[in-house]
């Protein structure tokens, strides 16, 4: 399968999964990725093959105009990898429980929602015959994750709360 392709079905399997373990609800629509009634979390995950085949610790990258999400109830990020069994380029299904049956581990490390002030707006804009954007991201650093107070063993997979996280708001019993 074509990466680009790939990684716009990805991102909902991996939501899905990060809402089953946190006992969230997933929004297939705009905003946050995650919801409960005191709580919102937006989830991002980064292929661990992909990195490794790079030999890259890799960034994360959000819209700016995530960290305006909803100040009512607490906010997190949800920061994580997966790892797939086989090579992107060896999967051709769209369908995404056959996909989530190629991801054999993933980790996701939660993470106070005002971490990611520290990583500066970047402006970026491009055209092609097909499109033209203009957005503001900003690159969250795998190396500069606060330090973990706990981790949780889940299904197919950990979550790690991270230094700032009230672990109250997390069921993860």
């Amino acid at each position: 399968m074509n990466n680009r392709y790939f990684n716009t079905i990805m991102p909902s399997v991996n939501e899905q999964w990060a809402a089953r373990v946190l006992n969230m609800t997933w929004n297939s629509g705009n905003g946050p990725d995650l919801f409960d009634d005191k709580k919102i979390v937006e989830a991002k995950f980064l292929n661990q093959n992909y990195l490794d085949s790079i030999n890259y610790a890799g960034n994360w990258t959000t819209f700016d105009f995530q960290l305006d999400y909803s100040p009512e109830k607490a906010r997190y990020w949800a920061l994580g990898t997966y790892t797939l069994s086989i090579p992107i380029s060896r999967i051709w299904t769209r369908n995404r429980k056959r996909l989530e049956g190629y991801v054999t581990e993933r980790e996701l490390n939660i993470v106070d929602w005002t971490w990611m002030q520290q990583f500066p707006p970047h402006e970026v804009k491009g055209q092609t015959q097909r499109s033209q954007w203009h957005h503001i991201f900003r690159y969250a650093k795998r190396a500069k994750l606060p330090p973990i107070i706990s981790a949780h063993q889940v299904e197919k997979g950990t979550v790690f709360l991270t230094h700032g996280v009230n672990p109250e708001d997390f069921d993860l019993t």
